[in-house]
């Protein structure tokens, strides 16, 4: 099986910018780790009975850092699963000895689906299976 994925799971920057949409402006996770890190500073500040806006350079630096961080963690989260997911298609239309097992049709008289069942009752007969019904 040839794979163009290399070792591994992980695919590409370049395949992974060619499958998937472009992101928001403010991606969900890297917004909220960046919120909560400037209400951390913030409270921080007013425990130290500092104004809410002191040490704002560091505010801005921890923020950006924080986006920047989870940013890149989301890719590459977001690359390892769409890697794992061509990884699985790659297998499964380059191996021929199973494909005829998962394209093959099964009705539903098939042994797998349907086992032979013999209703009993209850009332009259307890001990003999039903053959005909009256």
């Amino acid at each position: 099986m040839i794979s163009s994925m290399g070792i591994g799971p992980m695919i590409s920057k370049d395949d992974y910018q060619k499958n998937v949409y472009p992101g928001s402006f403010i991606s969900k996770w890297p917004g909220m780790g960046t919120a909560v890190t400037s209400v951390m500073f913030m409270l921080n500040n007013r425990y130290r009975n500092r104004p809410a806006a002191a040490g704002a350079h560091r505010l801005v630096l921890c923020g950006v850092a924080t986006y920047w961080g989870l940013s890149k963690f989301e890719e590459w989260y977001s690359r390892y699963y769409i890697g794992r997911y061509k990884y699985s298609l790659d297998y499964l239309l380059n191996s021929e000895d199973i494909s005829s097992k998962y394209t093959a049709p099964k009705k539903f008289s098939d042994p797998e689906y349907l086992r032979p069942w013999t209703p009993y009752r209850a009332g009259a007969n307890p001990g003999r299976p039903v053959d005909t019904l009256k």
